[in-house]
């Protein structure tokens, strides 16, 4: 009995640290993305001026 429920723990365990690992490289991503396209803009900007 205790065998299986500490497999259960460990198993919610585990999902949990996967969703937490999932949403902190979501957030990183949509700053790298957000930058990324600040900086498109900011391009596009300099070569319009010219």
């Amino acid at each position: 009995m205790s065998k299986e429920l500490n497999n259960e723990n460990l198993a919610q365990s585990i999902k949990a640290g996967l969703k937490a690992t999932t949403i902190v490289s979501k957030s990183a991503n949509h700053s790298r993305i957000a930058e990324a396209f600040k900086n498109l803009n900011k391009q596009e900007h300099e070569q319009g001026d010219k």
